[in-house]
Parts: structure tokens; C-alpha cells; sequence
């Protein structure tokens, strides 16, 4: 196998800081703290790779605090809000800008949760840590005949699901 050099970065990128694959895309975070995107295609045995798009932020938003990717990119902004924006949809061909409101959508937050702290997503599920120092779920979960109970990661109907402590643990502090 031969190792590809990813396309030039945009002009105003300096330099990355972060980067992770996200199915047929490349995520990426530059110092200024904003995330790129660029989606990756194979044809004729070869890989192939669009353009640098720019993910706008939400308004309430001025920068990230944290973000992980797994079947959908979730985000917490300094304004204490979970944001999440599914893989599929940032995997399409971005050639134009969209508009923020268009691919993040907030989280809701439970009652007794006045902002989030952490965050994780793996394949169809994610889970977050309130500043009330309880993990909520949320995502595909399957009973004993697979069949979805909740519904996934990929629909913005969102039920979280307070995640029991053990007895011994009075606090969460990490997600990962």
C-alpha cells in the first residue's frame, strides 16, 4: 500500500492540530480552533479527495472545547453546549458552504445539567458528562431480538438515558 499526502490545506491554515477519519472523510482542527472537513472517495483502485470545506460554528459558539468523531462528530462549544452533526451528512460533497444551523444540532440537556463537560461517540452511540457529575446516554441500543429501542445517533431524536453509578463512585469525571 502507498501512503496519499491529504490535499494542500486552505490558504488561512497554518497548521493542523488534530486530525481523525470520520468514514468517507478526514476531519481536522487548525490552531485558529476551527474544523475542516474533506471527504475521500475511491474510484478506478484509487483514492480520491474533494476540498477543505470550513465547518461553520453555531452562533452561540466561539470556540471548541472538545470534539470526537465516530458515526457522528459531537462537540462541546464554551458555551457549555453539546452539539452533534451527523457523519453522513458531512460526508457529502461540500463544494458550497452550509450554513451551521444546517449540519449541528444542539443536544438537549437534561434537567439538573446547567452545562455539559465531556463527551464520546462510538458507532451509533454516544454518551456525555453533566456538570452534575452524571453520564448520559444516548443512541442505538437493541433488545435481546435486535431490534432498536431508541433510536440512533442518526436521527435527531434524541433520548438520553441517565447511566447508573456504582455505589463506590460518588462522581464522574471523564467520559473516554
Amino acid at each position: 500500500a502507498s501512503l496519499r499526502q491529504l490535499p494542500p490545506p486552505p490558504a488561512e491554515v497554518a497548521t493542523w492540530t488534530r486530525i481523525q477519519l470520520l468514514g468517507n472523510s478526514i476531519l481536522a482542527q487548525d490552531a485558529a480552533d476551527e474544523l475542516w472537513l474533506v471527504t475521500t472517495h475511491t474510484q478506478w483502485n484509487q483514492l480520491l479527495f474533494g476540498k477543505w470545506q470550513r465547518l461553520d460554528r453555531p452562533e452561540a459558539v466561539t470556540r471548541w472545547v472538545h470534539w470526537v468523531a465516530g458515526s457522528a462528530v459531537v462537540a462541546l462549544g464554551d458555551d457549555g453546549e453539546l452539539y452533534q452533526a451527523q457523519a453522513w451528512l458531512l460526508g457529502l460533497d461540500l463544494s458550497v458552504a452550509v450554513p451551521a444551523n444546517e449540519h449541528w444540532q444542539r443536544i438537549p440537556r437534561p434537567e439538573g445539567v446547567n452545562h455539559w463537560l465531556d463527551a464520546d461517540t462510538w458507532t451509533g452511540q454516544a454518551a456525555a458528562l453533566g456538570d452534575d457529575g452524571e453520564i448520559y446516554y444516548w443512541g442505538m441500543l437493541l433488545d435481546p431480538d435486535n431490534t432498536r429501542v431508541f433510536p440512533g445517533v442518526h436521527s435527531h431524536a434524541w433520548t438520553l438515558i441517565h447511566l447508573p453509578r456504582p455505589v463506590e463512585v460518588a462522581r464522574w469525571t471523564k467520559v473516554r
